[in-house]
């Protein structure tokens, strides 16, 4: 339960914390992330952890995507 509450499991778009949506849609759009459904079929899906969000966001922003 703490744990889930520290780090939940993300697994639309809608489960992103606002402050990081935009770059979150970004990278579903281009589909460097994918929660393992095809984009046409689900382009929202994202299913990992929020600390696997915030580390594939980090790696984008130092990249510069």
């Amino acid at each position: 339960a703490f744990y889930e509450k520290i780090n939940p499991f993300i697994r639309t778009i809608d489960d992103v914390p606002d402050w990081m949506k935009p770059e979150v849609r970004k990278l579903l759009d281009a589909e460097i992330i994918n929660g393992g459904t095809v984009k046409a079929a689900n382009p929202d899906d994202i299913n990992m952890r929020l600390e696997t969000l915030k580390a594939i966001v980090v790696a984008a922003r130092m990249r510069g995507i």
